[in-house]
């Protein structure tokens, strides 16, 4: 019964760590996204500050032009700004999703760890 107990307790600490891995690989892939998608966004925002200065500094362009150009500036930023919001929500719900995770490998493999220890003391 011992040996039983300690093997269901190995077997689960392999899936608890592969598990584990596995978790990690995937919160690397989204903080690898997240990066690229906010390097995406600040090259956006800003070359289109840059636009934005052009416009301004250019001196043949109309008022109407320059403001044009700036709400467009303000909407384009205002989009990757929503853009960031959604994939950082997003992150943010794979990151509980698999630390629920890990609370439930953790829970099923508490009662196998206190059965093994327990044989250990008889």
């Amino acid at each position: 019964e011992l040996q039983g107990a300690m093997q269901g307790a190995s077997d689960l600490e392999c899936t608890h760590q592969k598990t584990l891995a596995e978790m990690g690989a995937e919160c690397e892939h989204l903080r690898e996204i997240l990066g690229q998608e906010l390097e995406k966004a600040s090259e956006t925002i800003a070359q289109l500050q840059r636009d934005q200065l052009t416009a301004m500094s250019t001196f043949k362009v109309d008022f109407e032009d320059v403001l044009k150009k700036c709400d467009d500036a303000t909407h384009k930023t205002a989009q990757v700004s929503k853009a960031l919001e959604r994939e950082q929500a997003h992150h943010a719900h794979d990151t509980r999703q698999l630390q629920a995770r890990l609370e439930q490998e953790e829970a099923r493999m508490w009662p196998l760890v206190q059965r093994a220890e327990a044989a250990e003391e008889r």
